[in-house]
């Protein structure tokens, strides 16, 4: 899997702008690809692992390429099974609930977009995205709350973006993730690839702009649309239907 070095901050020894890819945003997606694989895989400058690369979860991979050492083998969106008990580990910020229909980068007018597109119903549906949940194995027995049913068509698997954005974030050009910002964990929009830029809007320079607040129960859906822009990047054809175009899913109103 390719990324592009959207992420930057003042090296603390060079005392210069550094830019590379936010260390745990990688490692999260790697162990995606590796059959939720989060706990053991790491990453190394060589292939067989022997120069282990020792950073915290908030730092920068900076080198042009880096090994992702894993026990097992790359799977496929359609196969892969969510993690709903891993879930709180590997994401444990809960983002914040709202209810308008602002785009969620820009505050601006939005267009509602499926987090999880329809095409992948069947396999939300089998994963049990629509089924109530407990948040953790711990909370079975508790009083909390579990987490609300949310079928594919509802608003909890809805953001509201401006059309500009909603091509680039259908072409997994960008996803939403959490991240330590200067006033603490917030989800922030994600670049992945610098695809030449909208003359009439430079909208990668969103990266790492906080998204605004979601539909209350949206943390599954936004971990499982992360899921799916990283097999969308690791194979082209992956969360398209046989048969399916790109073009044909752009003028899709809920893709």
């Amino acid at each position: 899997m390719a990324a592009e070095a959207t992420g930057s901050r003042v090296h603390k020894t060079l005392d210069e702008k550094v830019w590379g890819v936010h260390h745990n945003t990688a490692r999260v997606a790697c162990g995606i690809l590796a059959g939720n694989c989060f706990h053991t895989p790491y990453f190394a400058l060589d292939q067989y692992g022997v120069f282990g690369v020792d950073l915290g979860p908030e730092d920068l991979l900076i080198e042009k390429e880096y090994y992702f050492i894993i026990p097992g083998n790359l799977a496929s969106f359609r196969d892969w099974i969510f993690p709903h008990e891993d879930l709180e580990d590997i994401w444990p910020h809960d983002p914040a609930s709202r209810n308008d229909l602002h785009c969620s980068i820009t505050g601006d007018w939005g267009v509602a977009v499926a987090l999880v597109p329809e095409t992948e119903e069947h396999w939300y549906i089998s994963n049990g995205m629509t089924v109530s949940r407990p948040k953790s194995r711990d909370q079975v027995d508790a009083d909390t709350p579990m987490p609300l049913p949310i079928p594919i068509h509802s608003r909890g698997n809805t953001i509201y973006l401006k059309p500009s954005l909603h091509k680039h974030f259908h072409a997994g050009s960008f996803t939403i993730v959490p991240k330590l910002t200067l006033t603490g964990m917030e989800y922030v929009m994600t670049v992945l690839s610098n695809y030449a830029e909208d003359p009439e809007e430079p909208w990668a320079l969103f990266n790492g702009k906080p998204a605004r607040p979601f539909y209350a129960g949206s943390k599954r859906q936004l971990f499982a649309r992360f899921g799916w822009t990283v097999f969308v990047h690791s194979n082209s054809r992956i969360g398209f239907g046989p048969g399916d175009e790109q073009d044909q899913e752009l003028n899709h109103p809920y893709t």
